[in-house]
C-alpha cells in the first residue's frame, strides 16, 4: 500500500498575534512538560545558575500556530555563559550527550528531550560568522527568519529580530543566515514548511533551495527527506517529482505565488495518483 499523508491534518491553525499569547503558550508549555518529569524544572534552574537561558527559534515558531496541548515537540535552549563551572557541572551531572551542532542533549521520562547550547560556543560564533556575546545576539544565528525569536526565561520576555514577528503573522519564510553547516538538511526543512505552514518563499530561500536541488539531485534530498522523517516523509509528495532540476523547481514556485502547493491541492494530486485501495493514513507534523 501506497503511504501518502493526509495533508489537512498538518495545517496549523490558531496563529497568534502579540507578544503575550505566545509568552503565555510557552509558559503552557514549560508548565506541562515539568508535570511530566520534574526534572525538567531542575535542569533548567542549575542552566540558569550558568547564566541567563532563553528558549529559541523552533518550538517559538511551532507555538505562534499551534496551540500548546498539541505541541510535543523537543525544546532548545541557549544559555549566555556568564559562570563556565556551573555550565560544566550541569553536562556531567546529567552526562549530558553532545548534538549534532556543538550543543547537548537531555532526554527525561515521557519522551522528553531538551537540547542546551552555550551562546558563546554557537556555530555562527565559533565559524566567524557572527559575534555572540549575548542573548540578543542569537537571533542573528538562525537559518530561517521565522526562527529569530527568543524567549528569555526568568525575564518573561521576548527578543526578537526586526521584522520576525511580521514574518510570522504573514507566513513569510526568508533566509536569516544563510551559510549553515547543514545545507542540505536546510533545504529540506524549508519545502517543509513551506508546505505544511502554507507560507510564501523569498527569492533568495527559492534560489537556495534551487541550488541544492542541483548540487544533491530532488531524489537525494527526498531520500534524505525520508530518512530524518521515516513517520512522515513530505517532499516524495510534493508533485511526485523525481527529476526536478533547481531551475523547474523555482519557476512552479513562482508560478504559484512563491507557494508550493496547498495541503488541499496536494490531497487533489495523491487522489489522482493513488490507487482505489488506498486509505489516507493522517500525520503529525511537528518539524
Amino acid at each position: 500500500m501506497i503511504s501518502r499523508p493526509n495533508l489537512d491534518s498538518w495545517t496549523m491553525g490558531d496563529t497568534i498575534t502579540t507578544d503575550k499569547q505566545l509568552i503565555s503558550r510557552a509558559r503552557s508549555v514549560r508548565s506541562r512538560y515539568v508535570k511530566r518529569d520534574r526534572e525538567v524544572a531542575v535542569a533548567l534552574d542549575r542552566l540558569r545558575g550558568a547564566g541567563r537561558v532563553a528558549l529559541i527559534g523552533g518550538a517559538l515558531r511551532e507555538l505562534h500556530f499551534l496551540p500548546p496541548a498539541q505541541f510535543t515537540s523537543d525544546l532548545d535552549f541557549v544559555v549566555e555563559v556568564q559562570d563556565a563551572a556551573a555550565f560544566k557541572q550541569v553536562i556531567s551531572h546529567y552526562d549530558a550527550r553532545p548534538n549534532k551542532f556543538g550543543g547537548y542533549g537531555l532526554k527525561f521520562h515521557g519522551g522528553i528531550r531538551i537540547d542546551f547550547w552555550s551562546a558563546q560556543e554557537t556555530w555562527a560564533n565559533v565559524e566567524g560568522h557572527k559575534n555572540v556575546s549575548r542573548l540578543e545576539d542569537v537571533v542573528e544565528t538562525t537559518f530561517f527568519n521565522v526562527d529569530a525569536i527568543l524567549y528569555v526565561l526568568g525575564e518573561n520576555r521576548l527578543v526578537a529580530k526586526e521584522g520576525t514577528r511580521e514574518a510570522l503573522n504573514e507566513r513569510f519564510l526568508d533566509v536569516n543566515l544563510l551559510p549553515n553547516p547543514n545545507p542540505a538538511g536546510a533545504a529540506i526543512r524549508a519545502i517543509r514548511k513551506l508546505v505544511v505552514h502554507h507560507m510564501r518563499a523569498s527569492g533568495s530561500l527559492l534560489n537556495f533551495i534551487a541550488e541544492q536541488i542541483d548540487t544533491n539531485g530532488w531524489q537525494h534530498l527526498s531520500n534524505l527527506d525520508a530518512k530524518a522523517y521515516p513517520h512522515r516523509p513530505l517532499l516524495r509528495h510534493v508533485c511526485n517529482r523525481s527529476s526536478w532540476s533547481g531551475e523547474s523547481f523555482v519557476r512552479y514556485a513562482r508560478a504559484n505565488g512563491d507557494q508550493l502547493l496547498t495541503s488541499k491541492q496536494l490531497e487533489f494530486e495523491f487522489r489522482r495518483e493513488t490507487p482505489p485501495h488506498f486509505s489516507a493514513r493522517p500525520l503529525d507534523e511537528r518539524s
